[in-house]
């Protein structure tokens, strides 16, 4: 009987402390898995902190841990940085105003395609910079830019990401 009753509290300590399944849990991603080249990298900030990253840029914190395996969220470093993969692995979508329905289909910037043009950031490039080279003012570049799939502001432009000018 006591080895009856070991086992039982075995298998029960097993089952309780297992992971829940890609298919159970709606937090884990669904298809492909992100690869790394799929990141686009965040780096962490003064007051920063792996719950805040993860829900100021439209992903869940379960998303942000899977995304960044190995992460110690109790110790960040400023100007470590972090990986954060787009909507279309499942994530919640990229902060942009509380409108999360973005895809990346609005990398091109459908609203204004006919207006701009396509501009693919460098290294070292400032939203004033890129808005005087093309002619047109800070605002204007905000204002193409404030509803196009992974805009996160001028503060946080990173090398590769596509722009309307």
């Amino acid at each position: 009987m006591f080895y009856f009753r070991s086992i039982v509290l075995l298998v029960t300590a097993l089952l309780v402390s297992a992971p829940l399944s890609s298919a159970t849990d709606p937090e884990f991603y669904y298809g492909e898995e992100p690869h790394e080249s799929d990141c686009i990298m965040y780096e962490v900030r003064p007051g920063d902190y792996c719950y805040k990253i993860a829900s100021d840029n439209g992903i869940s914190y379960k998303q942000f841990l899977k995304q960044n395996p190995g992460i110690d969220c109790t110790n960040l470093q400023v100007g470590q940085s972090v990986c954060l993969i787009p909507t279309s692995y499942g994530g919640g979508g990229w902060n942009n105003g509380g409108d999360n329905e973005w895809s990346k289909e609005h990398s091109d910037n459908t609203k204004y395609k006919d207006k701009c043009h396509s501009y693919i950031v460098k290294e070292g490039d400032l939203c004033s910079r890129i808005a005087h080279n093309h002619g047109i003012s800070f605002d204007k570049l905000v204002e193409l830019n404030q509803n196009s799939y992974g805009w996160r502001g001028c503060t946080r432009l990173h090398v590769g990401q596509k722009l309307c000018v």
